[in-house]
């Protein structure tokens, strides 16, 4: 048996840091299908998600795959353009994609659905709006691998650091730290020790 096709659901959430006197932020919400069900709107589970052109590349949940997952969404008629003239103070958001088969829309499990985090908009213009996005297991991967860093990335005196003494500044070298005598919290590389 041939399944039919499938159909993408996107739950986007969009934040923005305080630009009212009200509120400390600005949230949007948007519920957007690849599927066009011939009335303007999809209804799944209660939420109406409207047909709207939304492209992705690698969307992938592997702990270890560092990608670089995108979700594109088409500027059409410059749809975002008066959201993001009056907000250019984005401060986070998440983007839910669920996959259910295009035979069966009122199936309450999906056959797949992930959460990620916004880590930033990549490109916005005229044409088109670019959401890179990343797992909630990627937000902590920004650093690279602690055995290729010279410089320490623990701060003087925090839980990693542990340091307790009266010096207050620390340039995070080994020969620093050293100094301090608490090499064995150093975390990065030795470089140019005697």
């Amino acid at each position: 048996m041939v399944r039919a096709p499938l159909v993408f659901l996107f739950d986007i959430y969009l934040r923005f840091a305080k630009t009212t006197l009200n509120e400390d932020f600005e949230h949007f919400y948007m519920w957007l299908t690849n599927y066009d069900a011939g009335n303007g709107v999809l209804n799944y589970n209660g939420t109406p998600y409207k047909p709207f052109n939304v492209k992705f590349s690698n969307l992938q949940e592997e702990i270890a795959s560092n990608s670089k997952n995108k979700v594109q969404l088409s500027n059409l008629n410059q749809r975002f353009a008066s959201l993001f003239a009056l907000h250019d103070n984005f401060i986070g958001g998440s983007v839910k994609v669920t996959i259910i088969y295009k035979d069966n829309l009122i199936i309450k499990s999906p056959e797949w659905s992930k959460e990620f985090q916004i880590s930033a908009f990549s490109s916005y213009d005229v044409d088109k709006l670019v959401l890179e996005i990343v797992t909630y297991l990627d937000q902590e991967r920004t650093l690279p691998p602690i055995d290729c860093r010279e410089l320490c990335p623990n701060d003087l005196g925090d839980r990693d650091c542990a340091y307790v003494g009266e010096e207050t500044e620390c340039n995070k070298t080994f020969k620093r730290c050293k100094e301090l005598n608490n090499t064995d919290r150093f975390r990065g590389v030795e470089v140019g020790t005697e």
